[in-house]
C-alpha cells in the first residue's frame, strides 16, 4: 500500500557535556500516501541518548545508543489509527571538519559557530527485538549525511 523505503529530513542538537560524550536529540517527518491517494500514513520519528566521541576536531569518529520514540498517525476512508512506539535507536559514524569557517580575529567579534563539520552517520532504529512487540513495525536501517555546526 506504502513504499518500503523514503528519504526522510531530520534535525538534531548534540550537547557536549564532557570531552568524549555528547547527549543527542534528533526529530524527523514525512508523510506517505497510498491507495491512489485515498490513505495516508505521517510518522514523526524522534530519538535521544548518549554518544561517545572520540579523536580530534580533524576527524571525530562517534557511536551512540538512546530511545527512539515514533509518532504515528494513518489515515483511511474508514477512520485511522494513530499511537507512539518505543524502541532502540543507534548510530555510528564520523564528523568530518572543514575550514569553512574561520574564527574572528577581532576582541569584539560575534559569537557564532567556531567550526562547520560535514557528518557521516549509519544507525537503525528497533521496534520489534527478537520478535517482540505488536502492531506497525516502525524499525528502519538509516543512513545519514549532514552539516554540523559547533558553537
Amino acid at each position: 500500500v506504502y513504499r518500503n523505503s523514503r528519504f526522510i529530513g531530520s534535525v538534531g542538537f548534540d550537547y557536549r557535556f564532557h570531552p568524549n560524550m555528547t547527549s543527542y536529540f534528533e526529530a524527523g517527518y514525512t508523510r506517505v500516501d497510498g491507495n491512489n491517494g485515498q490513505s495516508a500514513f505521517q510518522i514523526v520519528p524522534t530519538s535521544f541518548g548518549v554518544s561517545g566521541v572520540f579523536g580530534n576536531k580533524s576527524v571525530e569518529p562517534f557511536a551512540g545508543l538512546g530511545i527512539s520514540l515514533v509518532s504515528f498517525s494513518e489515515e483511511l476512508p474508514t477512520g485511522g489509527v494513530s499511537g507512539t512506539k518505543i524502541g532502540t535507536d543507534f548510530r555510528l559514524g564520523a564528523r568530518v571538519g572543514t575550514r569553512a569557517i574561520q574564527p574572528s580575529q577581532h576582541p569584539n567579534g560575534p559569537n557564532g559557530p567556531s567550526q562547520l563539520d560535514i557528518e557521516f552517520m549509519v544507525g537503525g532504529r528497533i521496534h520489534h527485538a527478537f520478535g517482540i512487540g505488536q502492531g506497525f513495525d516502525l524499525g528502519v536501517f538509516r543512513v545519514g549525511l549532514g552539516a554540523v555546526f559547533r558553537f
